[in-house]
Formats: structure tokens, sequence, C-alpha cells
């Protein structure tokens, strides 16, 4: 088991690289047990999780070290106060009149809401020439 990767680290606060096919949280069966959580729980006994990511994204995680900034941070993104970023590296070139993006994942449906009682989603294209 690999420790992860601590950007960031402080009497309070982990921020973690999770990569691509690593679950945040342990899953369901023996199988699914290696997960950034325990990774972390190895080398800082005291980190308690904030948010997720799903497990084919890699990406930045916050861990709280304490129980109070575990609540402060749960709460602001509970009240949308966190900017989340996302980019996306892609093979091909998307076209002008491509569907629009929905959501993915295995609970896509269930998390449907109508607009009044959720976030309208934007999607902005920026395209780069490797």
């Amino acid at each position: 088991m690999t420790a992860p990767f601590a950007h960031h680290e402080d009497a309070h606060l982990l921020v973690l690289e999770k990569p691509a096919g690593l679950l945040c949280v342990p899953g369901r069966g023996v199988d699914k047990q290696d997960c950034l959580s325990a990774r972390a729980l190895a080398r800082w006994p005291e980190a308690r999780v904030v948010h997720r990511l799903d497990m084919a994204t890699s990406g930045l995680v916050l861990m709280a070290r304490d129980a109070a900034t575990q609540r402060a941070l749960g709460d602001a993104f509970a009240d949308r106060e966190v900017d989340k970023h996302y980019e996306a590296l892609v093979d091909g070139m998307p076209v002008a009149t491509a569907p629009p993006v929905e959501p993915a994942g295995a609970n896509a449906a269930a998390r449907r809401r109508p607009f009044d009682q959720g976030r309208r989603r934007r999607l902005h294209l920026l395209l780069r020439r490797a």
C-alpha cells in the first residue's frame, strides 16, 4: 500500500493526490478495501474524509485532521461554498454539434433534479494542441 502524496499538510488539513482507479473510501468486498482513506490513515491516523472523487477520476482530495475541520469543510461543501474545477484530456477533436454533457456514473438518473433544486452546470471547452 503506497502512501498518498500530500500537496499540503498542516495541523488541520491534508490535500492528497488521488490517482485514477483508486477508491476514496472502502467499497463492498475484500477486493475494494484498498482506498485513499485507508492509505491516508496508515500515515495520518487522525485523517477524516471530507469529500470523494469517483474511482475513475484522478485529482486532489481534502481530508481533515480533526472533527471541527471535517465539520466546517463538510458544511462548506454542502452549502456549495467550494468551487470545483475539472479538466479532462481527450483524444480527438470535440465537435460543435456534440450533445450536451450529462451526469455520468451509476447513480446519474437518481441525481437528476429540477434546476430550481440544484445548480446549473456549465461546460467550457478550451482546446489545446498537443
